[in-house]
């Protein structure tokens, strides 16, 4: 069966209080399934197992908080240099495409700082 890498989208949420801003993952899923649909719902059903609040231990800004499976931004079929269809070192297992406005932001970037993007699917 193919390979596939889903990106899910986690984010934190307040468990009580007005929320302004929203901490979010995107954590990326390797799934094996027959076709991209399988792989989406199944990819699903990975995700949702990181929702909770660590049995109440959770917090963000010292505010309790749990985790919350907000959905899948896209789920990609792992790119193979070999011919069999397991994962191997050197296969791209994603991608994803930005625009920065110059130089310095693309420098930011880079080097892992913050710097203002849009996000290109």
């Amino acid at each position: 069966m193919p390979w596939f890498t889903a990106h899910a989208i986690i984010y934190f949420r307040l468990k009580s209080g007005e929320q302004q801003r929203y901490r979010v993952w995107e954590n990326l899923l390797l799934v094996e399934a027959a076709d991209s649909r399988q792989a989406w719902d199944r990819a699903i059903e990975l995700a949702r197992q990181d929702e909770g609040d660590s049995n109440g231990s959770l917090r963000i800004d010292d505010q309790p908080c749990e985790l919350v499976f907000g959905g899948l931004r896209k789920v990609v079929e792992v790119s193979h240099v070999g011919v069999e269809n397991l994962p191997r070192h050197g296969d791209e297992i994603s991608y994803s495409q930005f625009e920065v406005a110059d130089a310095d932001a693309l420098r930011r970037l880079i080097d892992g700082e913050d710097t203002a993007l849009v996000y290109l699917e």
